[in-house]
């Protein structure tokens, strides 16, 4: 790993995010092709802040709006070829349905670069919008979400004070643990399934 960097979302790319499949056909390619935009300016501004060249290509898993792997159905914005013709780069994108047509989950590069990056520790956890976890089981990355995690919290502490997120944890430290709602939450059919599952 050369450089990172982490670029936040611009609030009109937000709203169309959590807006878009609900609106229809119209809003989603809305979506897909402004959050293509939005991804090629932060990869043209990672590049020129870091300074690099001879780059391959840029992989792009886009943003999932809609996710029911058991169907075969699996939504990513994010417009490939947007990127594409903005950085003039070669794009891999669209792996997620790839994967699921191919009866995955849709996090294909997840395990494989869990292995690879991560391989001294016996477990990752990605606390991302949806929490997942891999690890090593008879020589075989195994991998699958285990249950919600920034989308529900980033949803309540918007209508708790109008933040995006609550940073460093702050509120959520302040709070007291509902016994009768983590053994509930515990008790969730979806937490005895086999993987694979999503």
């Amino acid at each position: 790993i050369i450089a990172t960097a982490t670029k936040p979302h611009h609030p009109t790319v937000l709203e169309l995010i959590h807006d878009a499949y609900a609106q229809g056909e119209n809003a989603v390619i809305k979506a897909d092709e402004t959050f293509g935009l939005f991804s090629a300016e932060a990869c043209l501004d990672f590049i020129n802040e870091q300074q690099l060249s001879d780059i391959d290509y840029i992989a792009s898993h886009g943003h999932t709006i809609f996710h029911q792997p058991e169907k075969g159905i699996t939504v990513q914005i994010g417009n490939g070829p947007i990127i594409a013709n903005k950085t003039n780069i070669p794009v891999i994108n669209d792996f997620r349905i790839g994967d699921v047509k191919l009866g995955g989950q849709g996090a294909p590069l997840v395990p494989i670069g869990d292995r690879h990056l991560f391989s001294e520790f016996d477990s990752c956890l990605n606390l991302g919008g949806i929490a997942n976890i891999s690890f090593e089981q008879n020589e075989q990355r195994i991998a699958f979400d285990i249950g919600p995690a920034n989308i529900p919290l980033n949803h309540y502490i918007k209508k708790f004070n109008g933040e995006l997120f609550d940073e460093s944890g702050e509120l959520a430290r302040s709070g007291t643990l509902i016994d009768t709602l983590y053994e509930r939450l515990n008790q969730l059919a979806y937490h005895e399934l086999s993987p694979p599952k999503s």
